[in-house]
C-alpha cells in the first residue's frame, strides 16, 4: 500500500510504530526482505526491513553509514521471528544527534544519529519503497506516525505497552 505520508516533512522529527507479523524469509532479492515501511529512492532515505541474515535494517542514519543493522538480539527479543505480532518503532530526530532509536516490544534497540534526506513525499506500508521491490511476507496490524512530536522513553514504553495489550503480544 502506498499512502501520501511525508516520512521527510522538514526532515526533523518523525516516529513511527508498526505493529506487524513476519510469515517467512523466502528467496528473492539479493541483500533486503521484508519491508515494513518506508520511502527508498535507491539513496538510503527512510526505512525499515529485513536482510535476508534476519537482521533488521533501519536507513535513514547518519549521512556517513545511512544505515544500522542490529543482528544480536536476545531470545525474548526477536523481531524477525516468525508468526507472532511485534510492535517496533523509529524516532529519526535530525535536530538532536543521538537521540533517534529504534525500539521493539518495550525494549530500547539501539540509539542512533539520523539525516535529513531528500525523497519522494509518499511511504510504503509492507515495503520500502513505492517501487514494491521488498514486499514484506506478512501483514500490518497497525501504523501510527507522529510528526514533529519528540517521544520520551517513558512514553514510547508506554506506547508500546497500549499495542502489546491490544494485539495480545506477550514478552
Amino acid at each position: 500500500m502506498t499512502s501520501n505520508i511525508d516520512l521527510n516533512v522538514d526532515g526533523s522529527l518523525v516516529t513511527a510504530f508498526v505493529v506487524y507479523r513476519l510469515d517467512s524469509f523466502p528467496g528473492g532479492h539479493e541483500h533486503f526482505q521484508n519491508g515494513l515501511f518506508g520511502n527508498d529512492n535507491f539513496g538510503w532515505d527512510k526505512f525499515v526491513c529485513f536482510t535476508t541474515r534476519k537482521d533488521l535494517l533501519i536507513s535513514g542514519v547518519d549521512s556517513a553509514n545511512k544505515h544500522i543493522k542490529l543482528s544480536t538480539f536476545l531470545n525474548t527479543t526477536n523481531p524477525s521471528s516468525i508468526g507472532t505480532w511485534k510492535v517496533l518503532s523509529v524516532q529519526w530526530n535530525v535536530n538532536a544527534p543521538g537521540y533517534s532509536s529504534v525500539w521493539y516490544n518495550g525494549k530500547l534497540l539501539a540509539r542512533f544519529s539520523s539525516y535529513a534526506v531528500e525523497a519522494d513525499t509518499k511511504v510504503a506500508l509492507g515495503d520500502v519503497s513505492t517501487f514494491h521491490n521488498v514486499p514484506l511476507n506478512g501483514a500490518i496490524g497497525e501504523f501510527v506516525m507522529y510528526r514533529n512530536r519528540y517521544i520520551t522513553d517513558s512514553s514510547m514504553i508506554k506506547h508500546h505497552e497500549y499495542f502489546m495489550k491490544k494485539w495480545k503480544i506477550s514478552e
